[in-house]
């Protein structure tokens, strides 16, 4: 039965049910899915402490580089032309 009132519906086999949740947008819950639990405040201090030591003892000539504009791929996209810009003063 689709619920308790009088104008449940009965659902007879899978295919109907598939088309009952189709038509009025609805989903199947699943007890097994679950979010992943926040990091409690000493997980977070913990990870934060490690990746700044990373940070501090990593090569700075090994770092990947940052991205700067007019420095990196486009992927084939257009340069931005920001020679005729009008800008309030």
């Amino acid at each position: 039965m689709t619920g308790v009132t009088e104008t449940a519906e009965y659902i007879g086999d899978r295919r109907a049910r598939r088309e009952f949740m189709e038509r009025h947008d609805l989903v199947e819950y699943d007890e097994g899915v679950k979010t992943e639990p926040e990091p409690t405040e000493r997980q977070w201090v913990e990870d934060f402490v490690r990746d700044f030591k990373r940070v501090q003892q990593e090569d700075p000539l090994n770092r990947p580089p940052i991205d700067r504009i007019g420095e990196t791929d486009l992927d084939g996209s257009a340069e931005i032309d920001a020679s005729d810009i009008e800008v309030f003063k």
